[in-house]
């Protein structure tokens, strides 16, 4: 019984050695400090921490800290993979879809990435799309990469890290703009998906592979607004206020930013409190009865 304490206390010990060693690692590399990040990571690396892992295969990938060296980043990225890490698998594909160090192959890359959507990482799915959405990765494939970024998108995956994390939603804004890429969408968004509707509505107000057309932004923003898209509501005011035919609608706009702060949305928010300051109490109560209609009607 005494052992057993004994080595529960050295265990304890040992854990929070260990802990402390990432820690210093985390430190050097988020202070750009890369060479002493390499030397913190390569212990906790050697001994299976897949953190570690990841870490030292990307700086190794990109010359931070060492020369490039595609091999080594290979060689940890299968490491941190065989540990169950689902970013070895997203960053063995990324080798192998932009050729760093190995020859493009588009299946082994695909397969990797499928694999990590299936340990439960979605955004592995915006990544295959962006792969085949990249002419130097697996060339300019509009039919694949809308495919996976629709599959990132309803699956509330997130486009990338912000500070280090992934943030979920963010996935469902492509920019899969070539000609045949915007007619992909459309026709996509015609069949009622509400995110290929958003983006198709994307492109016409921002003016991506079409010329700007406010009015057809409209109205696919308004085909996923009118699907609870919270982005798309957003969007459906924040087109009509930037569209010189119809900007002077204040209430229209207001019953817009009014839904889509209701979903959550902190900027419309925001812009409806901008807003409201130049506009009449009448016009106020109107928008605000407008979209407790609209909300009534959507409910659930």
């Amino acid at each position: 019984m005494h052992f057993k304490r004994v080595f529960i206390i050295w265990g304890t010990v040992f854990a929070q050695i260990a802990y402390a060693d990432i820690d210093r690692g985390k430190e050097a590399y988020f202070m750009g400090e890369y060479e002493r990040a390499i030397e913190e990571f390569t212990e906790d690396a050697n001994k299976g921490n897949s953190y570690a892992q990841i870490k030292l295969g990307f700086m190794h990938e990109n010359g931070w800290g060492a020369p490039k060296n595609y091999d080594m980043a290979r060689e940890y990225y299968i490491a941190a993979s065989s540990n169950g890490n689902s970013d070895g698998y997203i960053h063995l594909a990324k080798l192998f879809a932009y050729g760093r160090g190995v020859e493009k192959d588009a299946e082994l890359a695909k397969a990797h990435l499928l694999r990590a959507a299936s340990m439960g990482e979605p955004h592995a799915f915006y990544v295959l799309g962006e792969i085949f959405n990249d002419n130097y990765a697996l060339g300019e494939n509009a039919e694949e990469a809308l495919k996976y970024y629709l599959m990132a998108a309803e699956n509330d995956a997130a486009a990338s890290l912000i500070n280090g994390r992934y943030r979920p939603g963010n996935g469902q804004w492509f920019r899969l703009i070539t000609e045949e890429g915007v007619k992909l969408t459309e026709n996509f968004a015609e069949t009622g998906n509400q995110y290929a509707q958003f983006n198709a509505g994307l492109r016409y107000h921002f003016g991506e592979g079409v010329m700007k057309d406010y009015e057809k932004a409209e109205k696919f923003f308004l085909m996923a607004a009118n699907q609870g898209n919270v982005e798309a509501q957003k969007f459906v005011a924040q087109n009509r206020a930037l569209n010189p035919n119809g900007n002077s609608d204040l209430v229209f706009i207001d019953t817009w930013l009014t839904i889509a702060s209701r979903g959550g949305d902190h900027e419309s928010t925001r812009n409806k409190e901008k807003l409201e300051s130049s506009m009449t109490a009448d016009q106020i109560i109107t928008a605000e009865k407008q979209a407790d209609e609209w909300l009534s009607k959507n409910a659930g």
